[in-house]
């Protein structure tokens, strides 16, 4: 890409899918597929945390697996508002421990967005003052084992707790192209709600989504390793957008979350 702008990817993770075999899932391999498409930093969680009983232990793992690589990947903290003691770790994660923000991941930890905890967690990230990952799923429902089967999040729930999130951003990961309608109704509603380009599918799918939202409000995203980097590169060179477009999408509108 011509646009000199750090690349910059808000949608990886590190870990084990107990699904399917993954590469480039190290902190070592992670960097290895981001010097070969050319990104410069990625925001990271654990894939560990959905599936562990609590989230902890996979937190505290990838925290320290990523210690020595902390300008090019970025932690971000696995939150499960639906178990008990989960306000009590956020001071380790977000002072000692240093994550910049917090995911989680409604559909495996089995609450709604309209559900109390998720309030609460919106209470914390406007507290605090950083920004919350809401995953809407982890992968393609046509792929899920038939014994664990599990619908993606419900974001028409969303709008109804906003307020108590102030100005804290909040970002859809692994929106499809079927809800983006609901994704960029609720960013034209409020400015602090951003979507990823990673489940952008179809001929130009970014540049879609693109005249749906202020060009502030999309983020470049690969979700790797579970999808393919590159693919998530050709999404947004296919999209024809404009330097300043191209930009803000790649890079500057992740510098305005995490500067």
């Amino acid at each position: 890409m011509s646009v000199d702008m750090p690349l910059i990817d808000v949608n990886a993770s590190l870990g084990n899918w107990p699904f399917r075999q993954l590469r480039n899932n190290t902190p070592e391999t992670m960097i290895e597929l981001m010097n070969a498409n050319g990104i410069d930093q990625a925001w990271v969680a654990s894939f560990d945390a959905v599936l562990n009983r609590e989230p902890k232990t996979a937190n505290l793992a990838l925290a320290e697996a990523v210690a020595p690589y902390r300008d090019r990947l970025v932690p971000f903290a696995v939150v499960n508002p639906n178990f008990p003691t989960w306000q009590a770790d956020m001071g380790l994660y977000l002072g000692e421990l240093g994550f910049a923000g917090l995911r989680t991941y409604p559909n495996y930890f089995q609450y709604a967005l309209d559900a109390p905890c998720f309030g609460e967690l919106l209470d914390c990230v406007r507290e605090r003052g950083v920004p919350l990952q809401v995953a809407v799923r982890v992968a393609d429902e046509r792929m899920h084992h038939p014994l664990v089967k599990v619908p993606a999040v419900d974001i028409t729930k969303l709008s109804m707790q906003l307020d108590r999130a102030g100005g804290a951003q909040i970002i859809l990961i692994n929106t499809r192209a079927g809800e983006h309608g609901i994704a960029t109704k609720l960013a034209k509603e409020r400015a602090n709600v951003y979507i990823e380009t990673s489940h952008a599918e179809g001929v130009g799918g970014v540049a879609v989504l693109m005249e749906k939202l202020s060009d502030d409000q999309v983020l470049f995203g690969t979700h790797a390793p579970l999808l393919y980097a590159a693919s998530a590169l050709l999404k947004l060179r296919e999209a024809d957008l404009s330097d300043e477009q191209l930009a803000k999408v790649s890079g500057r509108n992740a510098q305005g979350i995490l500067p």
